[in-house]
């Protein structure tokens, strides 16, 4: 399988951690299987849960913040029309969109602050 990336991030760890965000939301990874991967790869990542077992790599978040505004629903469409739209809302209510430095936009139903909370490390609260 081809990664869409150039040839040097693709002979980088950097390549597995990025591409693991990603993979474990469309496939649906269970969080056993996230520690057997980042064992046969030697991988040490913080991970962060973003709700209905979809998870992204903490080292590649830019920024947490609600769909509210304008500017935020556009970031939204343009995303959308360059196939960089990861929805991991399961159908419910967008409450937060976490922009990573791979211009990849992911939606989550879950709010901005509890997602924050988890990426701190100091919280303990359940999915949806």
């Amino acid at each position: 399988m081809a990664f869409p990336y150039p040839e040097k991030v693709q002979n980088s760890i950097g390549v597995h951690a990025h591409c693991f965000a990603t993979l474990t939301t469309y496939l649906g990874v269970s969080s056993a299987n996230v520690s057997l991967y980042q064992v046969r790869h030697n991988l040490s990542m913080k991970l962060i849960n973003i709700g209905f077992g979809n998870i992204v790599s903490a080292s590649r978040v830019v920024a947490i913040v609600s769909p509210e505004s304008a500017p935020i629903k556009r970031t939204i469409g343009d995303a959308r029309e360059a196939g960089l739209l990861i929805d991991a809302t399961y159908g419910r209510r967008t409450r937060a969109v976490i922009i990573v430095d791979s211009g990849h936009v992911v939606l989550s139903a879950i709010q901005p602050e509890t997602i924050a909370n988890r990426f701190m490390g100091s919280s303990k609260e359940s999915e949806p």
